[in-house]
């Protein structure tokens, strides 16, 4: 699954690179959010086959749902002036905005992502 996200943000980083291209600069910030993107998804299906991955079980887990944030980033700040609410925020905080509502969310997953010596069913259970 992670493999088909990586090939459709990849998608999404050549439409950008050719948009950049018909419209100048105005559109590079897009085109360079979408490449952060495509390089955060490339880092979760490696970090799981990899052995130094495979040491680092957040990494993966980081990786997936910033790039998602990222993508929410560059689509807010591109077009986020058309939303009812959001249009009404300055571009910076549009596109702080996924990182403000993801980071705890990623920061809960990680904390409840059981160790390579525990279960899941050991989360719930007081220590």
């Amino acid at each position: 699954m992670e493999v088909l996200y990586a090939w459709a943000v990849a998608g999404l980083v050549a439409t950008a690179a050719g948009l950049t291209a018909v419209r100048g600069l105005r559109d590079l910030r897009v085109f360079l959010l979408g490449v952060l993107s495509l390089a955060l998804a490339a880092v979760g299906p490696f970090a799981g086959r990899h052995p130094a991955g495979r040491a680092r079980p957040g990494a993966g887990g980081l990786a997936m749902p910033a790039s998602y944030a990222v993508l929410w980033s560059a689509f807010l700040v591109d077009n986020g002036r058309f939303l009812p609410l959001v249009g009404r925020l300055p571009r910076p905080a549009r596109a702080a905005l996924p990182a403000a509502v993801a980071t705890p969310l990623i920061v809960w997953s990680l904390l409840r992502r059981p160790s390579p010596g525990r279960t899941p069913a050991d989360l719930g259970r007081a220590e």
